[in-house]
């Protein structure tokens, strides 16, 4: 059994399957995601205690999709590569578990406070795009998935208001800003060491290109993680967000990926 494509799968059918769904049927859509919750979960439990699925692995492989796709080249695969570490595992863990606290505290909590539209969806992909860009071998996938949370981020904000819209705007300037400097050093990671591999291209900081770089990808993780001086975004955002929407992003999922981010940066 191959938990990881249940991890991945189970909750990106049931998000966009949400979209969907009439916001009236409000209840349906939180019973829902919920239950692709606790299975995402209960898999990753599995996928953290078992040693079945590790190393270096290929997600068109896995889905059954190497040889199907159009068009399919070395590229294309390369930028399906996997690396399932010990790290991964418990990053895929931490994020299962607190996505599925939140859509059990949101049950209650949204039902009589804030209501967001496609509220659930945006939850159910952040999931998936933040296990995704935590398991990426390959730095542009890798940027790809950075950039979709920028955006679940952005809609997770209730914007009926000024101040609500304002406080989306702001985050969306700062993290964008964020990421278009991790581009930079993303870039200037291939030119140095000709390969987009996380797990093989690396930074000595032996030259000031390389030091740039460096700087560039730390930028990336200190403005996810909402560090210091990159920090401006996240009390704005605590401010107007509704306190589930708050406890997913920034206060939980962000962090992990910001140090995991840095902590992949310098090993």
């Amino acid at each position: 059994m191959n938990e990881l494509l249940y991890i991945i799968w189970i909750p990106l059918a049931a998000g966009l399957l949400l979209m969907a769904v009439p916001e009236s049927l409000r209840k349906f859509t939180g019973i829902l995601s919920a239950l692709a919750g606790a299975l995402a979960f209960i898999f990753s439990i599995v996928l953290y205690t078992g040693k079945g699925l590790s190393g270096h692995l290929n997600l068109l492989s896995l889905s059954g999709f190497a040889g199907k796709v159009p068009g399919a080249d070395p590229g294309l695969n390369a930028l399906a590569a996997l690396n399932i570490d010990e790290i991964a595992r418990l990053m895929i863990l931490l994020i299962t578990f607190f996505s599925f606290i939140v859509i059990i505290y949101s049950l209650r909590y949204t039902s009589i406070n804030h209501r967001i539209r496609r509220y659930y969806s945006y939850i159910l992909l952040t999931m998936v795009f933040s296990i995704l860009a935590v398991i990426s071998d390959n730095l542009l996938f890798f940027l790809f998935c950075w950039g979709i949370l920028c955006i679940t981020l952005y809609k997770i904000i209730r914007g009926s208001d000024e101040e609500g819209a304002a406080a989306a705007k702001k985050t969306m300037i700062i993290v964008g800003a964020s990421d278009s400097i991790l581009l930079l050093g993303i870039a200037i990671v291939h030119k140095v060491s000709g390969s987009f591999s996380i797990s093989e291209a690396g930074i000595q900081t032996t030259s000031a290109l390389e030091i740039i770089a460096f700087f560039c990808l730390l930028t990336g993780a200190f403005t996810k993680a909402g560090a210091v001086p990159f920090h401006t975004w996240v009390p704005d955002f605590s401010k107007k967000a509704p306190a589930s929407s708050t406890a997913l992003l920034p206060a939980s999922i962000d962090k992990l990926l910001g140090i995991y981010f840095m902590f992949r940066i310098c090993t």
